[in-house]
């Protein structure tokens, strides 16, 4: 029954669609919705001219074009955020190793710089010593 009822009604629909259509295609205007039809038949029209006179391969090939230059731009952009990121952590480890090691770099016998290690300044005593001994040999002759 409810099979039948929902056939009658869409087939009224549709009589009363084609009654109404041809009613206002003699009268020569809209009388429902008279604006929003108009928009919607301009909005139509348009797409229809984009659709006829745009070379759609031509507008893919460009946006996936565009598409893949922003993508590795922007990978691009982070792999050199993530460089920097490591340069500068490198670079403080460096600067806090040269300094917790700078004893051990120094030159033997460096005279404002004390040696922690017991051969490094063995050798700094050592050379010292020779020193004095040459300038005492010097001021006797």
């Amino acid at each position: 029954m409810w099979y039948l009822l929902t056939e009658i009604v869409s087939i009224a629909l549709f009589v009363g669609f084609i009654v109404f259509a041809s009613y206002e295609q003699r009268a020569g205007e809209r009388f429902l919705f008279a604006y929003s039809r108009e928009w919607l038949d301009r909005k139509i029209e348009k797409e229809l001219f984009v659709c006829r006179h745009v070379d759609v391969l031509a507008f893919l090939k460009d946006t996936v074009r565009l598409f893949f230059e922003h993508g590795l731009h922007g990978t691009a952009r982070i792999a050199l955020r993530a460089v920097r990121f490591i340069e500068r952590r490198l670079s403080n480890l460096v600067h806090i190793l040269s300094e917790k090691f700078s004893l051990y770099n120094a030159p033997s016998g460096h005279p404002t710089v004390k040696s922690k290690s017991p051969f490094i300044q063995s050798i700094s005593g050592y050379k010292q010593e020779l020193r004095k001994d040459k300038g005492s040999h010097e001021l006797s002759q």
